[in-house]
């Protein structure tokens, strides 16, 4: 008896919305955003150009998956980091390191979280999200005398641009490979938390 063969149109992926996410990022890294095709990635999984569209209504759809995603997962990383309660300087030096290396690590999902267009969260209007961690941060560091004093979003605003652009300018490749990146990115952060530590007491 003949065994008949399974049709692409067929054929039923064991868990196909991971395995679109998954083949989404490796084709966000090598030809970025804008390449990105639902039906390119059905051709390279071997489904048919209409499976993927079972879990995503559309790109941006997929987008805003792989950025809820790298958002959680970057936040799970800051919380895993040294408590605030304890030596607030060395935790927001961490802290920063700590999302450099999300970035460094997960460099399709950090592009996608922070790309403009389609229905990516707004990372500084995320209540409990890894911006509203570091402003929790900045005002503890206030509280205990070794961050200046004044509005804390501001200063918030002012550390997490550092973070984000040696964020960026790591998985371009402008820090050098990635164990020269995250020490550049360690001894940058550090430098920016002593000299608002400076600051803080010369007032």
């Amino acid at each position: 008896m003949a065994v008949r063969k399974k049709s692409r149109a067929a054929y039923h992926h064991g868990d196909l919305r991971r395995a679109v996410i998954d083949a989404a990022l490796v084709a966000i890294e090598r030809d970025g955003i804008a390449a990105l095709s639902l039906r390119e990635l059905a051709r390279k999984l071997a489904v048919s150009h209409q499976a993927p569209y079972r879990h995503f209504a559309d790109k941006d759809a997929l987008l805003a998956a792989i950025a809820d995603e790298g958002f959680r997962t970057l936040v799970q990383r800051l919380r895993a980091g040294p408590p605030l309660t304890g030596d607030v300087t060395r935790a927001l030096t961490e802290s920063g390191v700590a999302y450099v290396r999300f970035a460094v690590e997960h460099p399709a999902h950090y592009r996608v979280m922070f790309a403009t267009g389609g229905e990516r969260r707004d990372p500084l209007a995320t209540p409990g999200g890894a911006y509203d961690l570091l402003a929790t941060g900045v005002a503890r560091g206030q509280e205990a005398g070794v961050l200046p004093a004044g509005p804390k979003q501001e200063l918030a605003l002012l550390c997490w641009t550092v973070a984000h652009g040696l964020a960026m300018l790591a998985i371009d490749g402008k820090l050098g490979p990635a164990p020269a990146a995250l020490a550049t990115a360690r001894a940058t952060i550090a430098l920016q938390v002593r000299t608002l530590a400076v600051a803080a007491t010369a007032r």
